[in-house]
């Protein structure tokens, strides 16, 4: 794809980020989405390995624009899979408007990588394998999970705002925290690239730890079901 394909779609993207009106599910977190997703695939597949030739630049591009647009649309409390459908749909419908050119299958794959990010997938019961862009994906949506803890508090703050809710009661954070335990109890790894477990799975353990801690007594298969407990 040239550049200014790329860059449109870029400037295409930010508008339903900026007029969406969300807290958490914003430019800002698409951004880092962005960027922890280049950073796994440069890590999955370095460049001066023969597992490289799998990942043609299609493919980087591919996860790139899914990146960009998989919260295009994102409708606090829709059903399962609506919010990834509508920002697929709406890739598609800019990607035609501006008569971008579709000779391969980067928009084919951008958009049903975007569809996997729907929470039944993020929820998944076992770490899924052998589809890499999909697993990079997935990994790089969730790497907020292991931000400094403030700022992984700060956004707990906002999606329970984006929610509708009050980030200063004590229900709506045991909700959330609800939420973020099912990343502990619900399959081995919380993240399903290798990279990704050595970089963030420790960290995102830890502070949904902390966070369910600061509202109830923690749930103790919780804690002994993980995989890094050793550490």
């Amino acid at each position: 794809m040239i550049k200014k394909h790329l860059d449109l779609l870029t400037t295409e993207a930010q508008k339903y980020y900026t007029s969406g009106g969300c807290s958490y599910h914003n430019w800002e977190h698409v951004s880092n989405v962005l960027t922890n997703s280049s950073l796994l695939a440069s890590s999955e597949f370095p460049s001066d390995t023969s597992e490289a030739m799998h990942m043609t630049d299609l493919t980087y591009e591919s996860i790139h624009i899914a990146a960009l647009w998989h919260d295009a649309i994102y409708i606090p409390g829709a059903k399962n899979g609506v919010n990834e459908q509508a920002s697929a749909a709406a890739l598609n419908s800019t990607w035609v408007k501006n008569n971008i050119p579709n000779t391969d299958k980067t928009l084919t794959d951008a958009m049903e990588l975007i569809e996997y990010t729907a929470v039944s997938y993020h929820l998944n019961t076992y770490n899924f394998k052998g589809n890499l862009p999909f697993q990079i994906l997935l990994d790089a949506d969730l790497s907020g999970l292991a931000s400094d803890y403030n700022v992984f508090q700060q956004n707990q703050a906002n999606i329970i705002l984006e929610n509708h809710g009050d980030p200063f009661s004590v229900e709506d954070n045991i909700k959330c925290g609800d939420f973020l335990e099912q990343f502990l109890l619900i399959r081995p790894f919380i993240y399903h690239t290798k990279t990704a477990r050595d970089w963030y799975e420790y960290k995102a353990r830890a502070n949904i730890i902390k966070y369910v801690a600061q509202y109830r007594k923690f749930t103790i298969s919780s804690i002994y079901t993980s995989p890094y407990l050793a550490l």
